[in-house]
């Protein structure tokens, strides 16, 4: 796994109880992009049902064979290089295509301390959360993640670490820069400074999140005191 500072804390805001979890028996819950959608419906102060979609847009105002337009080809089976069938016609044409991320799970947490009046607010993270635990050795906390889920569930190796980008989910195909959507989140989420730990996998994935047992977990991290946390 790769990090992008290997050093540096990260924080994992939640209920007390569930840290308290964490922190002293290293339990934790870990969920697919499907269960993070589904948290709206739930009445989640998380309301984001597009994680891990996005949508490619293509405007043609006339398909030659000189016009590049990849998406508009395959929508209509015309391979590159050539112009339509001379009884068709395209012009002033949208194209949108949708992309949507499956099979991965998700462990979410932030860069930044902040303080828990700021980390209930809407569109931060839940009204209910009330502690937070620091992780000091995210790779081995993450490896630790990885190694219990191999054995539950086979994941890729090449699992990673992502600092989330806070970006429109839709945008024009020419400025797709290939970024899998599990990595996106919309601008009005930007204070969480979210960084992932995703696991992905070949093998379809049945259930919404488990639980993990994973007492070294305890070795990497600690509930913070109130004095720790900034008011």
């Amino acid at each position: 796994m790769t990090h992008n500072h290997p050093d540096a804390p990260l924080y994992k805001y939640h209920k007390r109880e569930y840290i308290e979890d964490l922190t002293r028996s290293g339990r934790i819950f870990i969920g697919t992009l499907e269960y993070y959608r589904t948290l709206e419906a739930a009445g989640s102060m998380i309301p984001d049902k597009e994680e891990g979609k996005k949508t490619l847009t293509e405007m043609v105002f006339a398909l030659t064979k000189d016009t590049p337009a990849p998406l508009t080809r395959k929508a209509f089976g015309i391979p590159a290089g050539t112009a339509p069938h001379r009884d068709t016609v395209i012009r002033n044409n949208p194209i949108r295509a949708r992309y949507e991320t499956k099979d991965l799970w998700l462990y979410c947490m932030s860069n930044r301390l902040m303080s828990l009046a700021e980390a209930r607010e809407r569109e931060v993270f839940d009204a209910n959360y009330d502690a937070v635990a620091v992780v000091w050795d995210r790779e081995y906390f993450s490896y630790l993640i990885a190694w219990e889920l191999q054995r539950r569930h086979p994941i890729d190796p090449d699992f990673f670490e992502v600092l989330v980008r806070y970006r429109e989910r839709e945008y024009p195909y020419d400025q797709d820069d290939g970024l899998d959507p599990a990595c996106i989140k919309p601008l009005r989420f930007s204070r969480q400074n979210e960084v992932r730990f995703i696991y992905p996998t070949h093998t379809p994935i049945s259930q919404k999140g488990i639980l993990l047992d994973i007492p070294e977990l305890r070795s990497c991290c600690r509930i913070l005191k109130d004095e720790e946390i900034p008011k």
